[in-house]
């Protein structure tokens, strides 16, 4: 269920851009990201990674009962293995479906918390 959660989310990426306050046409790609494991830089997975010309948008997205505050520390992982461009920003994101653990929801480790209620109800 969580792969097509996934398939859903970016098949509906206008809906998600509007609900995160980003134009469209800023947007230079955007899709799921995997960054191979070498010798000097550890791999990744990132389920929707949008690059901008300023920033990269690190989201992951989430189909379970219960999303556990470990998700944090996860993202926070992905993005320092992450290889950035220089100059360019990060900002993160939770998309889920699920009940939140209180503590993602009461602080701000997330630029981005997405409900998929907030994408079905931007339709």
């Amino acid at each position: 269920m969580g792969l097509q959660f996934e398939n859903l989310v970016h098949a509906n990426l206008d809906l998600l851009l509007a609900s995160i306050g980003l134009d469209r046409k800023l947007v230079l790609n955007a899709g799921p990201y995997v960054q191979k494991q070498t010798q000097r830089r550890k791999g990744c997975q990132i389920d929707l990674l949008i690059r901008t010309r300023r920033s990269l948008y690190v989201f992951e997205i989430k189909f379970r009962k219960y999303i556990a505050a470990g998700i944090v520390d996860e993202v926070r992982e992905k993005v320092r293995r992450l290889k950035l461009p220089k100059g360019q920003s990060v900002r993160t994101g939770l998309i889920y479906c699920g009940e939140l653990d209180p503590q993602i929801d009461g602080r701000d480790d997330f630029d981005f918390l997405v409900p998929a209620e907030a994408l079905l109800a931007a339709e």
